[in-house]
């Protein structure tokens, strides 16, 4: 009879053994879903961000392009003012410079008539 006890105590055992094994199984299984629908939404998520960036770089490349051309009609329009405050400055230095000698007696033969 002690024999039958142990038996039935150990088909008990194996038994309980056996289901909590099922149940952490379907635990896990439970476990993985979350974790695929979680995968899923954050791929989701990131093509979206990618479609985001994707976005944002094409109103950038129009911003740049702006910017450039923008840089450049600054850059010309320097170049033009120097172009001028030289050319200003050529003719103030020649304006104030005296007459060669040349010009003179030709200015004074010229008056002379």
């Amino acid at each position: 009879m002690g024999k039958t006890i142990a038996t039935i105590v150990f088909a008990v055992l194996l038994t309980a053994v056996v289901v909590w094994l099922v149940w952490q199984g379907r635990e896990q299984a439970v476990q993985m879903g979350k974790l695929e629908e979680t995968a899923k939404a954050n791929a989701a998520a990131v093509q979206e961000q990618k479609e985001w960036a994707g976005d944002v770089d094409k109103a950038l490349e129009g911003w740049r392009v702006q910017r450039d051309a923008q840089d450049k009609k600054t850059a010309d329009l320097r170049k033009q003012l120097e172009a001028a405050r030289h050319d200003d400055k050529t003719f103030s230095a020649w304006a104030d410079s005296p007459l060669p000698d040349a010009a003179v007696r030709l200015l004074q033969s010229g008056a002379a008539r």
